[in-house]
């Protein structure tokens, strides 16, 4: 059993969605600031990361292990633009904040599924105490 998993599960919400509003504020801000920026590039950045939004409101565990497969994306893109001659500040604060999402995304969902699992057990538990007789 984990120790403070529910203190543990809410800041790993806490630093995901952090991470996750800075760097679709990022995407925003440099859209509309640089003149290169456009609302398809816009679209194209942040529509991946918009797709599981509702299930990281309902803090479904699904939803944060598929945040960490679309932050793969990311991940790479941002490691080879680091690479390039073509280096700006923004590249690496967008990889910072992906790291950081990943990290945080991922621990969350695993701590969501020992919650459940926990929840499970407990129920069955209640269950099996209320009707011993029941057969397995």
């Amino acid at each position: 059993m984990i120790e403070h998993l529910d203190t543990k599960m809410r800041w790993g919400r806490f630093i995901t969605m952090a991470a996750y509003t800075a760097l679709l504020l990022q995407f925003s801000i440099l859209n509309l600031s640089e003149e290169t920026g456009s609302m398809t590039r816009w679209v194209m950045q942040c529509l991946p990361l918009l797709l599981v939004l509702p299930g990281i409101i309902a803090q479904s565990h699904k939803s944060y292990s598929w945040l960490c497969f679309i932050l793969l994306m990311y991940f790479t893109a941002y490691v080879v633009e680091i690479g390039s001659p073509l280096f700006t500040w923004t590249d690496a604060t967008a990889l910072s904040f992906t790291v950081v999402m990943f990290i945080g995304a991922m621990l969350t969902s695993r701590w969501i599924q020992h919650i459940e699992y926990q929840r499970a057990l407990a129920a069955y538990n209640a269950a099996k105490a209320q009707n011993p007789t029941q057969q397995q």
